[in-house]
């Protein structure tokens, strides 16, 4: 079923309808009933003013921000009002106040020139509710205009409190960012945005304002993405809800998420994207042959799907076969030019060819094209550190922990992003020390580059510093365990990993546990048993 429907363009920007609206015109009809045609007629015409107005306020987002160089894809109007969906937003928190301001100053003229005219009309209204119309035409025409210029005046008032993600939110955010910096801004926002939120959901409750109640709702969840810790924990709640295989997949309990596709894919076995997804956490797994054996097959059912060619390449890059993964990232990019993450993956092919500024640039357009995903700020800061800019590393390092605190420790498959980058590895880590003096991670995070480097040692010193701040973590056990095996340290490697399957709760980390404990089991059996030859 298509949930939407372009009607018109300006520019590069598509104006669409969600079939949401359809349900709100349905309700304005079940509301007025059919007793008059011309009440009927004049409801659905404000309902229908009232989204002009809407259009016309994202229209004036859009147009501020072309100004400043940023690029509005879409803007969709649906049952709660617009959404303007911008590929790129300004660097500077002056232009993105611009930007949040136009879109209320719109409502303003439109309420100005309505109330205008109806001045200029001569009307004074004495009651105001508009379902109890004359039968005069002139009469409900003017109503009408009232009715227009109360909706633009409401929608300028309400946009403008300090409540994000409302227009007044943004305000707010790019002023505390101009006063206090930007990872500041966005706690002080916090604690003004979700309490005047909460205050709004309670006023609905109290005038049983069921439709204001779900947009106080819905302001709540927005105010909550505000605090990185809930908005993870709102993710995981509406992937829950939506997509439960992901949903395991975010909690890293990679085999019951398989269990869930492959339990899918015996209902539908001809969707492509469910190889896809079980795939990619064969991917997670390092199980690259039933990897590739999914990638294969979802390429068969869906041959332009953008997705399947770049975890294909990833896979060709895994086995250092870089021309052919360039191939198929380049392949990812035809099929979908606008995706950001097909210029981030051919870049790493550019800086392991030398081609530094290539990959510098890809790397911009990936940033351009996805500028909420916080890795790839950390793959461009790694790339300025290893051009001289450390300054600018730096920034780009800020801005992914603004985005999300999933960047410090990473999946054992991504590590090899961090090979030779150990320069760049030890200076994030010490900053990331400096402002999480209590937190492991860091230590962790620093412990897993200095493994995949081969520096073992230090990496052991930093997962047992990890081990005393969170004594219950088994990947800390696990990376300290590696480490050991690596150095021949075999009673000292044993005895992590058994403390590390202790404390597993995943399945697959419990399996992968299971079998470094027997090898380590074995090559002490074997070393026994060679010293006991040695002295007979």
């Amino acid at each position: 079923m298509k949930w939407e429907w372009t009607i018109g363009r300006i520019g590069e920007t598509q104006i669409r309808l969600h079939v949401s609206l359809l349900l709100l015109l349905l309700y304005i009809v079940w509301q007025v009933g059919l007793k008059s045609l011309s009440d009927l007629f004049w409801s659905l015409a404000l309902v229908i003013g009232v989204f002009v107005s809407v259009a016309l306020h994202e229209i004036g987002h859009t147009l501020a921000a072309r100004l400043f160089g940023a690029e509005v894809t879409s803007i969709t109007l649906w049952m709660m009002g617009g959404i303007a969906l911008m590929k790129n937003t300004p660097n500077k928190p002056w232009q993105n106040l611009i930007i949040a301001l136009c879109g209320p100053l719109v409502n303003l003229f439109l309420a100005l020139g309505f109330g205008l005219n109806i001045l200029r009309g001569g009307l004074y209204v004495q009651q105001l509710d508009f379902w109890l119309t004359k039968d005069s035409w002139y009469y409900q025409l003017q109503f009408f205009l009232n009715g227009l210029t109360i909706a633009n005046l409401s929608l300028f008032l309400f946009n403008l409190i300090p409540v994000f993600p409302l227009d007044g939110g943004r305000v707010a955010q790019n002023i505390l960012h101009m006063v206090f910096g930007e990872q500041r801004s966005n706690k002080i926002l916090f604690w003004i945005s979700l309490p005047l939120a909460m205050l709004l959901l309670i006023i609905a409750i109290w005038s049983r304002d069921w439709l204001f109640g779900l947009v106080s709702l819905m302001l709540i969840l927005g105010s909550s993405t505000l605090n990185i810790s809930l908005r993870r924990w709102g993710n995981l709640g509406l992937t829950y809800l939506f997509n439960r295989g992901a949903y395991y997949q975010l909690r890293g309990d990679y085999d019951r998420a398989i269990q869930y596709y492959t339990y899918l894919l015996q209902k539908k076995p001809n969707i492509a994207n469910l190889y896809l997804a079980r795939g990619l956490l064969y991917l997670y797994l390092e199980d690259l042959q039933s990897s590739r054996a999914d990638l294969e097959r979802a390429l068969q059912l869906d041959a332009d799907n953008p997705m399947c060619w770049l975890i294909r390449g990833e896979l060709y890059e895994i086995s250092e076969e870089y021309d052919r993964a360039l191939d198929y990232y380049e392949r990812a990019i035809r099929l979908k030019p606008e995706w950001g993450l097909p210029y981030a993956d051919r870049a790493g092919i550019h800086r392991r060819h030398g081609n530094l500024q290539q990959a510098m640039s890809d790397l911009n357009k990936a940033i351009e094209l996805a500028p909420d995903f916080a890795v790839l700020y950390l793959l461009r800061a790694m790339l300025k550190f290893e051009l001289g800019n450390r300054e600018e590393a730096h920034v780009d390092e800020d801005r992914a922990l603004q985005l999300s605190q999933d960047i410090i420790t990473f999946p054992e498959i991504f590590l090899r992003n961090f090979v030779g980058q150990l320069d760049w590895a030890l200076s994030y880590y010490a900053r990331l020390s400096e402002k999480m003096p209590s937190s492991s991670l860091p230590y962790q995070g620093r412990a897993d580059v200095l493994r995949i480097n081969k520096q073992y040692e230090l990496a052991i010193a930093d997962y047992t510093k990890a081990i005393e701040l969170s004594p219950t973590s088994p990947l800390s056990f696990l990376g300290r365990g590696l480490a050991h095996q690596a150095l021949g340290q075999l009673e000292q490697a044993l005895a992590d990993f058994k403390a590390a399957y202790q404390l597993a709760t995943q399945s697959h980390l419990q399996r992968r546990l299971t079998d470094l404990i027997q090898i380590m089991e074995n090559q002490k059996s074997q070393s026994l048993l060679e010293g006991g030859n040695t002295l007979t």
